[in-house]
């Protein structure tokens, strides 16, 4: 007779999925990326050399003026043109860069730019945040938005730059161009011109119609 000797008891493998290290959500580390980033607008909008007259600005002002460039509203308290410096305007502009292209997106190519890998969590952050289910090719869409993005503000750069210049507008620069090519892909609202708050986006110099009299 024989006996049967029972196997070896299989032994089950049980996969749980690990906690993980932060307890912030994606909301949240959003909300807090964006209050970060306006801190720190606020806090070189803040110095004397972002303003022309070399003072220092009222943190109350320089505060309002990142939250509005962030978040891309176009609401202003001081005067862009007249007020801030070459170096307070590139603040503004790339405070409204990122809002309006998303801080994300923005974190993103700057850690691929610095040579930073990407692992699942850190993949999984950005489907999240962009509103895509596709973990795939999910840094490949961040990358093709912003050379997208580039491009259209490149293209916008050189057709207000000449239609400026041809319309004798007394403010027609590179920077000009730049600065207004970037709000508007944005949306932002921010304007540098000196002449007049209304123009023509084309022409610069023929005003827009006024919807609240008196114009």
């Amino acid at each position: 007779m024989v006996s049967r000797m029972p196997g070896p008891r299989a032994t089950r493998m049980r996969f749980s999925v690990p906690k993980p290290t932060n307890p912030l959500s994606s909301a949240l580390l959003l909300a807090y990326g964006f209050a970060a980033l306006i801190v720190l607008g606020a806090i070189l909008l803040m110095m004397p050399f972002s303003s022309s007259s070399g003072a220092f600005t009222s943190p109350l002002d320089a505060l309002f003026t990142a939250t509005s460039a962030v978040c891309v509203t176009g609401l202003v308290v001081l005067d862009t043109a007249a007020y801030w410096s070459t170096f307070g305007q590139v603040v503004i502009l790339l405070l409204f860069q990122v809002g309006g292209i998303g801080f994300v997106t923005g974190a993103t190519l700057l850690l691929l730019a610095l040579g930073r890998r990407f692992g699942l969590k850190e993949k999984l952050f950005v489907t999240e945040s962009i509103g895509t289910e596709r973990l795939e090719g999910v840094l490949g869409v961040v990358t093709r938005v912003a050379v997208f993005s580039l491009l259209i503000e490149a293209i916008g750069t050189v057709i207000f730059y000449f239609n400026w210049l041809a319309a004798g507008n007394p403010d027609a620069s590179w920077w000009t161009a730049v600065f207004h090519s970037v709000a508007a892909l944005t949306n932002s609202g921010f304007h540098i011109f000196t002449t007049s708050p209304i123009v023509s986006p084309l022409s610069g110099a023929t005003p827009l119609p006024c919807w609240q009299p008196p114009c």
